[in-house]
């Protein structure tokens, strides 16, 4: 089951992308009560969302306009990864939530992020969020993310 939520995956490279499901309100003016699948696609981890399908118990739609066309789509790819990242989280517990996952012999790994302990803001940078604390306040705090 794909869970509300914001996930970062990263691979051994160090390369990451996050990704946020969420539901839409009931009033809102596109697709009311779905689950939108967002990337991260700026500086502002809070705000700058790029939707690009839908989230379902069973998966993830692509829109039509985010998919490939006879060829598979950065989309596509996030999607599917997405969806194997969320089956290694099953059987996980608390918002430290964190599993190791293969997808064609490359190692992944995703977690559930979480705020920072000092000023609240939302943690996407893997070392951050398993230190707990963005790169700025670890500063202030004497520690290094």
């Amino acid at each position: 089951m794909i869970h509300n939520g914001v996930f970062t995956i990263s691979n051994a490279e160090g390369a990451h992308r996050t990704f946020r499901i969420r539901t839409q309100k009931p009033d809102a003016s596109f697709r009311p009560g779905e689950r939108i699948v967002a990337l991260l696609s700026g500086p502002d981890n809070g705000r700058d969302y790029q939707g690009f399908g839908f989230a379902h118990d069973d998966g993830i739609t692509v829109w039509q306009k985010k998919r490939g066309q006879g060829k598979q789509s950065a989309f596509d790819w996030y999607a599917f990864l997405l969806k194997k990242g969320c089956e290694a989280l099953i059987g996980k517990d608390g918002a430290e939530a964190s599993a190791g996952f293969n997808v064609g012999g490359r190692d992944y790994f995703i977690q559930v992020s979480r705020t920072c302990l000092r000023c609240n803001k939302r943690l996407t940078r893997p070392s951050s969020v398993l230190l707990g604390y963005g790169p700025e306040c670890a500063g202030k705090v004497g520690l290094a993310s």
